[in-house]
C-alpha cells in the first residue's frame, strides 16, 4: 500500500483574487469614476453637474470633465473608493471612517435624501453610524460617524460597508433606484442598518466581501470574518433563488446552484465562492477551489450571464456555469474556469483568468455610439460591421478582449494577458496590468441614453472604445496591497514535489516591497526572521538572499504550511497595508 503524503496545493488562482472587484483603487459608475493614487488622493472624472464629483480650480464649474482631475478631499486622504451607478462616490478614510460624495436621492450618502439632492459643500461628507457602533473622524470609538471599517462598495441608489469589529457585519443605507425594475429594500434609510438574515432576522456575521449593483446586493458569508470562502447571500432584483427579487426589510438569503436547466434547484447553495461581481440584470461568483464562474439572471438580455444558447429558458433563475466560450482553446473544458475576478455592466459580465486573460461576454449594443442599452466588446473583430457577429456574444459565449493597436507596445491589437483586475462601470470598464497601468474600454455613454459623459477618461467626452487604451493619472499608482490565498488539503505520493502558491504575485519591478514568510508546523522556514515592517524595510539585502522570501514554495514533505506576506514599502495610501496569511 502506497503511503499518503498531506500536503496544501494552492491552486494557481492569479493575483489579488477579487480585490478590485468594485472597490479599491479605481471604479466605475453609471455617469463617472473614481481612482486613487499611492498617497490617499482622489481622481474622479464624468458628470459634474453641481459640482458633485467635488472637483477643484477650473473644473468644479463644468457639468461634464473627461479627463481625471483631483477631488476636493478637505486635506484628507483615503485607503478604498467605490463609485455608485446612480451619481455617487463613497470612500474610506486613513482612519477608517466613511465618507460619501454626489447624488443623495435616496439618503445614499447618508443624509435625509430628497429628489435630485447632490451633496453640498464642495468636499466629501462623514457617513452618521446609525446602527454600527460610533466613531469619531480620528477614528477613535465614541463619536457620531460610522468607523473601523473594513470595505465598502455602492449600488445605483444605496451604500454598504463591512465592520472590522471582528463580527463580519455588515450595514447599508440608502434606498432603490426608481429609475431600475425590481427592489432590494423595503423602505428608503437615510443611516446605515445591519443586513440580516432572511430566516433569523438577525444581523449576518462573517461577511467577508459584499458586491453592489442595480437594485441588487452580493455577500459572501464564511464561517469566520478573516475566511478566504464562503456562501453567497442575496437580495433584491435577480435573487439567484427562484425569482426576480422584490423587497424585504433589509435582509439576504444563499444563492442555490440549478439543475443545468437554469429553471430549477439542485437543493444545494453556491459555496466556496473567492470573489463575485453584479451585472444589472443578474449576477456572478467564482469558486474559489476551481475557479469556475456561476452566473444567473436574465440571459436573455443578449447573453448577459455567458450561458450561449443551450439553456432552454432565457431566465437563468439559479446559478449555472458560464460556458467557456473562446476560453476553451486554453483550458479544453466546456465551462469557463481558472478565474480569479468576475464584474458585471449593463447586459454583460467580464472575467480575469489564472494566466491574465480577460474574457467578455453579453452585450455589443453601445457599439454604435447611440445606444447605450447594453455594453462594448473589448474585440474590435466583434464591431457591429463585422460579420463575425453583430449585438452579442450569446452565440459563442466568452470572447478574449484586446489591447488597441499602438496601446501596449503592439502595433496592431493583442490579446489581453497580463491582466491583475478589472473594475466595472456600467457601460465601461477598466484594467490593471502587471505594469501597473490602467486602462478602459466601452462607451461614454450614459445608460439613460440621455448622452455622453467623458467617462472613459481619455479627454473625449463622447467615445467608444472596442479595446483596451491607455489612461493617464496625473499621480503615482499605488502599489498592490497583498492577499494571501491558499486551498486545500491535497494528498501526494511520497517523494513527490509539489509547488504552494502564496495566492499573490507583486507587479512587475515591485517584487522587492513584499516579504513571504513560510513556516511549517509553526516552525518558520525563512532565515529572516523578522515581523516587524520597519525592520524589515531595512533589511533588503538579507530578503533577497532569504530562499523561502517567494510567492512559490517546493514541498515534498508532509505537514502544515502558512504563508504570511507584509508590504514593507511605503507606496500605498495610509502608508501601510494589512498583513495577511493563508494555510
Amino acid at each position: 500500500m502506497k503511503k499518503r503524503l498531506y500536503t496544501l496545493l494552492l491552486l494557481a488562482l492569479g493575483v489579488v483574487p477579487g480585490a478590485l472587484s468594485q472597490s479599491m483603487i479605481i471604479s466605475g459608475g453609471g455617469d463617472h469614476a473614481i481612482a486613487l493614487c499611492s498617497k490617499g488622493q482622489i481622481f474622479a472624472w464624468g458628470r459634474n453637474t453641481g459640482n458633485r464629483l467635488c472637483l477643484q480650480g477650473a473644473d468644479a464649474s463644468k457639468d461634464i470633465v473627461s479627463t481625471p482631475s483631483l477631488v476636493n478631499t478637505g486635506n484628507l486622504t483615503f485607503s478604498m473608493v467605490s463609485a455608485g451607478s446612480g451619481g455617487h462616490s463613497v470612500a474610506l478614510s486613513c482612519n477608517n471612517v466613511v465618507y460619501c460624495w454626489g447624488a443623495n436621492d435616496y439618503g445614499q450618502c447618508g443624509r435625509p435624501g430628497a429628489a435630485k439632492s447632490i451633496i453640498e459643500g464642495g468636499e466629501p461628507v462623514p457617513v452618521y453610524h446609525g446602527e454600527a457602533p460610533g466613531y469619531n473622524l480620528d477614528g477613535t470609538p465614541g463619536g457620531d460617524y460610522l468607523g473601523n471599517v473594513k470595505y465598502i462598495t455602492a449600488t445605483s441608489g444605496a451604500s454598504l460597508a463591512i465592520l472590522n469589529d471582528g463580527t463580519g457585519r455588515c450595514v447599508v443605507w440608502g434606498g432603490n433606484e426608481e429609475s431600475i425594475p425590481g427592489k432590494f429594500l423595503s423602505k428608503q434609510t437615510d443611516t446605515p442598518v445591519f443586513i440580516r438574515d432572511a430566516k433569523t432576522n438577525q444581523p449576518i456575521e462573517n461577511i467577508i466581501h459584499v458586491t453592489g449593483g442595480d437594485n441588487n446586493i452580493l455577500f459572501i458569508v464564511g464561517d469566520s470574518p478573516d475566511a478566504k470562502v464562503g456562501t453567497v447571500y442575496s437580495m433584491g432584483n435577480w435573487n439567484g433563488r427562484g425569482g426576480g427579487g422584490g423587497a424585504a426589510e433589509y435582509t439576504a438569503a444563499p444563492v442555490e446552484i440549478g439543475d443545468g436547466t437554469g429553471e430549477a434547484s439542485s437543493g444545494t447553495y453556491l459555496t466556496n465562492v473567492r470573489t463575485s461581481g453584479l451585472s444589472d440584470a443578474g449576477g456572478f461568483a467564482v469558486d474559489g477551489i476551481t475557479g469556475y464562474v456561476y452566473a444567473w439572471g436574465n440571459n436573455g438580455w443578449w447573453g448577459s450571464c455567458g450561458l450561449q444558447l443551450q439553456y432552454p429558458a432565457s431566465s437563468i433563475l439559479y446559478a449555472e456555469k458560464v460556458t467557456a466560450g473562446e476560453y476553451k482553446d486554453v483550458s479544453g473544458e466546456l465551462f469557463l474556469t481558472d478565474a480569479v475576478q468576475v464584474i458585471g455592466g449593463n447586459g454583460s459580465g467580464t472575467a480575469v483568468t489564472n494566466e491574465g486573460y480577460v474574457l467578455y461576454w453579453g452585450s455589443n449594443e453601445a457599439v454604435d455610439g447611440k445606444n447605450a442599452a447594453g455594453g462594448v466588446i473589448p474585440n474590435t473583430s466583434y464591431a457591429k460591421n463585422n460579420t463575425k457577429t453583430a449585438h452579442t456574444t450569446q452565440s459563442v459565449g466568452p470572447v478574449f478582449a484586446n489591447y488597441c493597436a499602438g496601446e501596449h507596445g503592439n502595433a496592431k491589437e493583442t490579446r489581453v494577458d497580463d491582466a491583475v483586475a478589472i473594475a466595472r462601470g456600467d457601460l465601461f470598464g477598466f484594467l490593471v496590468n502587471k505594469d501597473g497601468d490602467f486602462y478602459v474600454w466601452g462607451t461614454t455613454q450614459l445608460p439613460d441614453k440621455s448622452g455622453d459623459a467623458g467617462t472613459l477618461g481619455t479627454g473625449k467626452t463622447s467615445e467608444v472604445s472596442t479595446c483596451f487604451k491607455k489612461i493617464e493619472i496625473v499621480c503615482t499608482p499605488q502599489d498592490l496591497c497583498p492577499e494571501a490565498y491558499m486551498v486545500g488539503p491535497r494528498y501526494k505520493c511520497p517523494g513527490v514535489t509539489d509547488t504552494l502558491y502564496a495566492g499573490f504575485t507583486p507587479l512587475n519591478d515591485r517584487e522587492d516591497v513584499y516579504f513571504y514568510r513560510w513556516s511549517k508546523d509553526g516552525v518558520v522556514l525563512n532565515s529572516v526572521k523578522s515581523t516587524d515592517v520597519e525592520e524589515l524595510r531595512t533589511l533588503l539585502t538579507e530578503r533577497k538572499a532569504d530562499k523561502y522570501n517567494t510567492p512559490l514554495l517546493p514541498v515534498s514533505e508532509a505537514g502544515h504550511y502558512r504563508v504570511d506576506i507584509y508590504y514593507v514599502g511605503l507606496n500605498v495610501p495610509c502608508d501601510n497595508c494589512p498583513d495577511t496569511y493563508a494555510e
